[in-house]
């Protein structure tokens, strides 16, 4: 179906990366000196989001992250996440400045997104296969729109779209454990705790994760900050959603024998802990209820024979009958959508609203390079998300 909206032509990067941290790092920073479209874009992108949780500047400042000094910072960063350091030296050696200049620590340690996100186990689905599915939404002059497939030395590797260039939105890996998130709904208020915000974690879990149970034992080691909805899965069938709000943490697993075999959220909190912290959503909690509402009847009745087509007929379908949604000027466009494969590793991903753009599979195994793949964001302006 098309809608009379104003179309906009976009663009995305898919980029196959190999080699050790560090030369992973100086391939993104030579890339990016020589893309000065898209460096804008990831600048805006980190200063919009400070922005969005009191910073005035996205300028690195280490004391204002609780850290004496930017090495304390570094060996902080390297016990949570470790080869990042690496990574960001390279890409800062790629552009040739100094590291300590790379404002991605300010962005994703904080010192006080919108989204659908779903698992369905194998025991309720038509093939037996494990599947994640994910709607990104979010506006498109202010994200990397960046599709990685990430082979680094001594990590697992993985594909997931980008957040800052070194964070992730969501992804699977090569141990088919999948990590997704959905913002908590809420915006514009200081936090009070001092941790990782979720694309880093994100990152993390991809890289060094064999299974659910690793992913929530790093979860409860790592200090986290802000708003948001976890939602951890691997082939075996185990789950975990992960609620988080500012300090809070609420969490709900499940597995084949559990009596509900599917887990969502979308941006709003539905765990007993979290729920309270609703209150202070930004305004987006109807729309979030009616999403939340269609992915628990639409899978309700599907199971136990779900099939991928299901999932991605979720996910194309305009809201109120599905999850996309066109509001780009409101922040509130979907940039992507990806169902995640956990048992044969693969990824279908449609760049832009599906009511516009082809899906695509992608394997963990394509060969290095950069591929660019088009995109149209139907902006619908005269209307409101809410």
């Amino acid at each position: 179906m098309i809608f009379d909206h104003n179309l906009i032509d976009g663009k995305f990067q898919h980029a196959i990366l190999e080699g050790s941290s560090y030369e992973i790092g100086k391939m993104q920073g030579q890339a990016l000196k020589d893309n000065q479209k898209m460096h804008a874009r990831i600048e805006k992108s980190i200063a919009s989001f400070l922005t969005s949780i009191g910073y005035s500047s996205s300028k690195l400042n280490h004391k204002n992250m609780g850290f004496q000094d930017f090495q304390e910072m570094q060996v902080f960063f390297e016990e949570h996440c470790p080869g990042l350091n690496e990574e960001i030296q390279g890409f800062a050696d790629g552009l040739n400045i100094d590291v300590a200049e790379v404002p991605f620590y300010g962005a994703t340690y904080i010192l006080p997104k919108n989204c659908s996100q779903f698992a369905v186990l194998s025991s309720v689905t038509s093939d037996r296969h494990v599947y994640v599915g994910r709607s990104y939404e979010w506006i498109h002059t202010a994200d990397d729109l960046r599709l990685c497939t990430t082979r680094v030395k001594d990590k697992a590797n993985h594909i997931g779209f980008s957040t800052f260039l070194f964070g992730r939105a969501d992804g699977l890996n090569e141990h088919g454990v999948s990590a997704t998130f959905t913002g908590g709904g809420i915006f514009d208020i200081p936090y009070t705790q001092k941790g990782f915000e979720s694309c880093l974690v994100i990152r993390s879990i991809l890289d060094n994760c064999k299974s659910v149970d690793d992913a929530v034992q790093l979860i409860h080691n790592m200090p986290l900050s802000g708003f948001f909805n976890l939602l951890v899965v691997d082939s075996k069938s185990n789950a975990a959603l992960v609620e988080f709000a500012d300090g809070i943490i609420d969490m709900k697993r499940i597995d084949n024998n559990s009596e509900g075999r599917v887990l969502f959220s979308t941006n709003h909190y539905a765990l007993q802990a979290t729920m309270k912290s609703n209150e202070l959503n930004c305004g987006i909690i109807n729309n979030s209820r009616r999403r939340y509402q269609l992915l628990e009847s639409t899978l309700g009745k599907a199971a136990p024979r779900i099939s991928k087509e299901t999932l991605r007929m979720i996910l194309s379908k305009r809201f109120p009958e599905g999850v996309c949604d066109h509001y780009y000027s409101e922040a509130f466009g979907t940039l992507w959508s990806a169902i995640f494969d956990l048992t044969s590793l693969k990824a279908d991903v449609c760049f832009g609203a599906p009511t516009y753009n082809e899906w695509r599979s992608f394997a963990l195994n394509e060969p290095v390079g950069v591929k660019e793949y088009p995109a149209i964001f139907p902006d619908a302006r005269n209307e409101w998300p809410y």
